[in-house]
């Protein structure tokens, strides 16, 4: 499975870019996907507010808030130094935002 997930990314990352990137240069991580399935935390809450504020990209709450969370708490961190390219695939799933909106403060 996690094969197939880095397939896919990797193949996504081509779409995007004119050059080749090794699938070696690829890296899924895992473990960040809060508290439980579906439960909204305050770092959610923060990936949504500012993914909406600063890029205008919709996130919602279930999967991709919670891999940008990930992200960026890899990010303040340390994970990656500044040279270090770092590609955040979002996936879609904007229609669950609705149904959180309470959750959410919407």
């Amino acid at each position: 499975m996690e094969r197939l997930a880095r397939l896919e990314i990797h193949r996504a990352v081509l779409d995007l870019h004119e050059h080749v990137v090794a699938e070696a240069a690829v890296e899924v991580i895992a473990g960040h996907a809060g508290p439980a399935y579906g439960a909204v935390d305050s770092a959610t809450v923060h990936a949504v507010t500012l993914a909406g504020r600063l890029e205008a990209m919709v996130l919602d709450p279930v999967y991709s808030a919670k891999g940008l969370a990930g992200l960026m708490q890899l990010a303040r961190a340390g994970s990656w130094r500044a040279d270090q390219h770092v590609v955040f695939v979002h996936t879609g799933g904007a229609p669950a935002l609705f149904a959180y909106h309470r959750a959410l403060g919407f």
